[in-house]
Formats: structure tokens, sequence, C-alpha cells
């Protein structure tokens, strides 16, 4: 039952970073393989689309990224 446990997840694409750490920060938490490379294939017609300075655009920055003692704790 546990050799049958044990095979099953090792084919999950986390295995090696929780049980082997083996952290390459290739795969998160928040958005799936599947969704990414969803993404990607709908972006792959706006490759050749030029970025126009005269648009408004945005970046999100988490500055307190792998860190707890950062956050504000008020």
């Amino acid at each position: 039952m546990i050799e049958h446990l044990l095979k099953k997840k090792k084919l999950e694409p986390e295995f090696e970073r929780e049980y082997n750490l083996k952290y390459l920060g290739k795969i998160g938490n928040v958005f799936s393989p599947l969704l990414i490379d969803q993404c990607i294939k709908l972006s792959e017609p706006l490759q050749d689309t030029p970025i126009s300075n005269y648009n408004l655009h945005s970046v999100g920055v988490d500055f307190a990224f792998s860190s707890s003692d950062r956050y504000c704790n008020d």
C-alpha cells in the first residue's frame, strides 16, 4: 500500500521539491503548470505586437517575497 502511494507521489511535479529538497523555483503553488502553458500559448500571436510608450503599463512588486519578517505586524 505504501509503495503504491510512493510511486504515485513520485510522478507529481512537486515531488523533488517537497521530498528531496530540490527547490528550483520552477513550479509554484498559485498557478498550475497547465494554466501557465495555456497563457503562453494564448500570448504567442501577440509576440510581434509593438509596445506603445503611450499606454499605461503597471507592475506589481512583492517586497516581502520569501521573508516573513518584513510584514507589518501592527
